[in-house]
């Protein structure tokens, strides 16, 4: 059977949207919110101010509807400041037949329930940063990892520790052949 286009699917859009998941298999996606932040964007050719959260995996950033907006702010114990709304897993699925305004669309909702996120096996990641011995390897190395493995907290950590005591090293270098005569 052919796969079959869906209208928007050529449309430049800068947010996620039900296009996007239309066109995902399965069409329903457990993501992480790195964070949310009321910022302007330009949205169906309208200039304005909005919820935009961004995510921790390789997808667009999507805006926040008062909905979704109210799930979220389940998920983080009630509280209402967007500086709180960080590291939270989402389901995302498209609704269908949504009003909004005087039009009838597909949307993108979150699932009411926090999803159950699967703990990446990390081991192999971490054995790996551990034998980095400099900058140049660690980033080579953390690059080359999957989007899970790079969004784990375990390895974010390690590589952001490895990364500030290399730096250091290599500062401390420098200052010492700085101090040598020439």
């Amino acid at each position: 059977m052919a796969t079959k286009t869906h209208w928007r699917k050529y449309d430049k859009t800068e947010f996620l949207g039900a296009v996007d998941l239309d066109e995902m298999t399965p069409s329903e996606i457990i993501a992480t919110i790195e964070k949310v932040e009321w910022k302007e964007a330009k949205v169906r050719g309208a200039k304005g101010m909005f919820r935009i959260a961004t995510f921790r995996e390789n997808i667009k950033p999507m805006i926040i509807n008062v909905e979704n907006g109210k799930i979220l702010q389940s998920f983080v114990g009630g509280s209402k400041h967007l500086e709180d709304w960080v590291n939270i897993p989402v389901q995302i699925y498209i609704k269908e037949n949504v009003r909004m305004g005087s039009e009838t669309m597909d949307a993108l909702r979150f699932r009411p329930n926090k999803p159950q996120l699967q703990k990446v096996d990390n081991t192999g990641a971490l054995k790996i940063l551990n034998a980095c011995t400099s900058l140049e390897d660690l980033q080579r190395e953390y690059l080359a990892f999957s989007k899970p493995i790079q969004a784990d907290k375990e390895v974010r950590e390690l590589k952001d520790d490895l990364k500030a005591r290399f730096t250091k090293e290599m500062q401390e270098r420098v200052e010492f052949l700085n101090s040598q005569p020439a």
